[in-house]
């Protein structure tokens, strides 16, 4: 007799995408980032309340370093598991000479990367928002852009892009050139997952969400974000081969 219900294939398919995504919600974090000031006991309450990162702005759309990050980089990491910065530039003079003022700020702190803690921060991600503050000419942002990253590659940085939709196709036109780094999203819907994301700027998956904005928290003005480890980004996102070969190791170790 042919078989009506589901098949063992589909419903054994079924359990394993499932099981990859409670692995992945288990290993996503959520963290904060701010851009003002904020000191270790404020740290340690955000740690309290479930946040694990920080990220950190070290320069601002003026076009100058942030004099309160180097601090607050210190700060957050009396708490804090990982902490990043990220860099507003201001378009569109000289992207190497707006990295090189960033980066000597820092090091004026004794703050490098790579380095060691609390002098320290993992990734530097590109702040790209505010269309009325770029060119109105895309060419002239898309080389500006492309100048920021080639020049934070030469000093060997860890790049990230921080931007969405409505953000990125009004200043690039949709460039897709910045789409082999990881893409750090905003969208306020309170939904600390990747179920809305829409790939734009050939990005087809992000690396973290910025799910809510303006948040007060332990005093703190702080926006709220939720990230996915690299493990479980290749578990959710990897190729099947991956998946296969993990399933495998898994159960071999079980039994």
């Amino acid at each position: 007799n042919r078989r009506t219900g589901p098949q063992p294939h589909t419903m054994r398919s079924a359990s394993v995408v499932l099981l990859l995504s409670l692995v992945a919600y288990t290993l996503a974090t959520s963290g904060v980032d701010v851009s003002s000031a904020v000191y270790e006991n404020v740290w340690s309450c955000l740690k309290t309340n479930g946040f694990h990162y920080g990220i950190i702005r070290a320069f601002q759309s003026t076009g100058h370093p942030d004099t309160t990050g180097v601090h607050t980089i210190y700060n957050a990491w009396s708490a804090m598991d990982d902490v990043d910065i990220y860099m507003f530039p201001r378009c569109c003079s000289s992207p190497a000479s707006q990295v090189d003022d960033m980066l000597n700020y820092l090091a004026q702190y004794n703050i490098h990367s790579p380095g060691t803690k609390p002098g320290t921060y993992g990734m530097v991600w590109l702040d790209i928002e505010a269309p009325s503050l770029w060119s109105g000419d895309k060419n002239e942002n898309v080389n500006f852009i492309s100048g920021l990253i080639s020049a934070l590659q030469a000093k060997g940085q860890k790049i990230g892009v921080y931007s969405s939709a409505s953000q990125w196709e009004p200043i690039t036109g949709g460039w897709t050139g910045a789409s082999h780094l990881p893409l750090w999203y905003a969208h306020y819907d309170d939904n600390p997952s990747f179920s809305d994301f829409r790939g734009f700027g050939g990005w087809s998956h992000p690396a973290m969400k910025q799910f809510r904005g303006d948040a007060s928290v332990c005093g703190a003005d702080v926006d709220e974000n939720w990230h996915v480890s690299f493990v479980a980004w290749l578990l959710v996102w990897g190729t099947a081969p991956f998946n296969l070969l993990f399933f495998f190791l898994f159960f071999l170790f079980l039994f």
